[in-house]
Formats: C-alpha cells, sequence, structure tokens
C-alpha cells in the first residue's frame, strides 16, 4: 500500500507556509485597531486563527500524516482566519455590518473620549477636498467587549472659510452635544 502522506521535505516547506502566516499575522496585529481587536467579531476572527494555527503547528510537530488535502484545507482555514481577522480589525463592511467601507476610514485613527460621565472610544477618519469631512464611529464597553453605539456613520463636514477646524476629537464633542449624542 502506497503512502499518501506528507514526507520530510515537504514537513519544512509546510513549516516555512507557517511561518510566513505568522509574520503576515504580526504585522496585521500592528496595524489593528486595538478597540476593533476588543470587538466580539474581532475576538472570534483572532480565536479562529490561533485555533486552526496551532493545530497545524502540533499537527506538524508530531508529524502526523496527512494527505495533501488535508494539509491544504488546514492552510486555507488558517488564510481565511487571517483574512477574517484582517477586515474585522479595521472599519469594514465586515466590522460595521455593511455600515461602513474600507475606503470611507482608510487610515483610521482612535481616541479615548469622555462624555456624560461615561468613557468612549472614538474612531474617526478626515476627508479633505474643497471642505473638510469627518467620520465617526463611537464604541462604547460593555461587559469584555466594545459594542459599536451609533448605528449608522456619524459624518460632519467643516467649510474652512466659514467655520474653523478644531480637530476631529473636538469636533466630534462639539457637534455632538449640539445634536444630543448619548
Amino acid at each position: 500500500m502506497e503512502n499518501k502522506g506528507v514526507n520530510l521535505t515537504t514537513y519544512w516547506k509546510y513549516l516555512n507556509t507557517i511561518v510566513v502566516l505568522i509574520v503576515f499575522f504580526l504585522i496585521s496585529l500592528i496595524f489593528a485597531s486595538h478597540t476593533m481587536i476588543q470587538t466580539l467579531l474581532g475576538v472570534g476572527s483572532l480565536a479562529w486563527f490561533l485555533f486552526f494555527l496551532i493545530r497545524e503547528i502540533y499537527l506538524n510537530n508530531r508529524r502526523t500524516q496527512r494527505t495533501r488535502f488535508q494539509v491544504r484545507l488546514s492552510h486555507g482555514l488558517i488564510v481565511l482566519g487571517l483574512l477574517l481577522f484582517n477586515t474585522s480589525v479595521h472599519q469594514t463592511v465586515i466590522s460595521t455590518f455593511g455600515q461602513t467601507d474600507m475606503i470611507q476610514f482608510w487610515g483610521e485613527h482612535e481616541a479615548a473620549i469622555h462624555m456624560n460621565g461615561r468613557a468612549y472610544h472614538l474612531i474617526w477618519t478626515k476627508r479633505s477636498f474643497h471642505s473638510t469631512t469627518y467620520f465617526y464611529n463611537l464604541y462604547e464597553r460593555r461587559g469584555l467587549f466594545f459594542y459599536r453605539v451609533n448605528s449608522e456613520v456619524m459624518s460632519w463636514t467643516i467649510n474652512p472659510p466659514e467655520q474653523r477646524d478644531y480637530g476631529a476629537v473636538r469636533t466630534f464633542l462639539y457637534h455632538g452635544e449640539e445634536q444630543g449624542v448619548k
């Protein structure tokens, strides 16, 4: 009977694949939004990725005989977990459930703010052409996770000749107070 398992040569090739995936994960972690990592989706996608990565490392260390399909399926699940992690730790369609796209929040920033005696995390981005537009998503910690407070993306436009730009956070606090945001 022919052995269809992975031999030692391919073991090292697959180990190199795992190292590359770990490097990509560390890069993703560096550029991730720390507020978004602490959402339920962020923690879930992190758990998915780490579970399949640790499982693959464990199976590689034991040199378990697997078919090429099983190895590729395992690597596919790890890559899928990494992609899910990347989309859930930034303001994307997946992480905001269809409210935001990645281009709108490209170059997002975070700030911890206090309103009405409560602590929030504000994720914002600034777009400027003829006028300055700020886009905001507000998150509040409830228990272990952050949850999005606003149901739609908040935005305010500032026209430089008529209005003074106080920066993203002060603009949010000023307009948020005006419009009764929490």
